[in-house]
């Protein structure tokens, strides 16, 4: 790896920490535990080519945002990750999401938002949680 990629280097859970880290483990072929070094590319940019320009501060903004329909929180900048309605939010609003506020993560799971702890990975400009959006369009 040369000193200018900007890759993401980490360990793989343990099997018994992650469904997914398990499987992996199983079609490597490799123990529970045993040391895997996994790389991923950053992929911050979006690919569509849209910019972000609302930037919520408050918690009633944050709170607000769930009485949008899908269709206006993807203005804002917000990507629909399934057909639940899970709208993923831009990666430029981490350091502006209230401590406390709950996410939805692509997994389904509900839980606060806990600064400087709750994973800032992004793909494609988006974090992996955000807000299920409303019903209608």
């Amino acid at each position: 790896m040369s000193e200018q990629s900007d890759e993401i280097q980490g360990e793989l859970m343990p099997s018994w920490a992650n469904p997914i880290a398990a499987k992996i483990r199983e079609v490597l072929g490799a123990s529970e535990t045993e040391p895997i070094t996994v790389y991923a590319p950053p992929h911050r940019s979006r690919g569509d080519g849209t910019e972000v320009t609302y930037f919520p501060l408050t918690l009633e903004e944050f709170e607000g945002l769930r009485r949008l329909p899908q269709s206006r929180l993807k203005e804002l900048g917000l990507r629909p990750w399934d057909e639940s309605g899970l709208m993923l939010f831009p990666v430029e609003w981490y350091p502006l999401i209230p401590a406390g506020f709950e996410v939805t993560d692509i997994f389904g799971e509900r839980e606060p938002f806990v600064p400087g702890q709750t994973d800032d990975d992004c793909r494609f400009g988006v974090l992996a949680y955000g807000i299920v959006a409303r019903a209608a369009p």
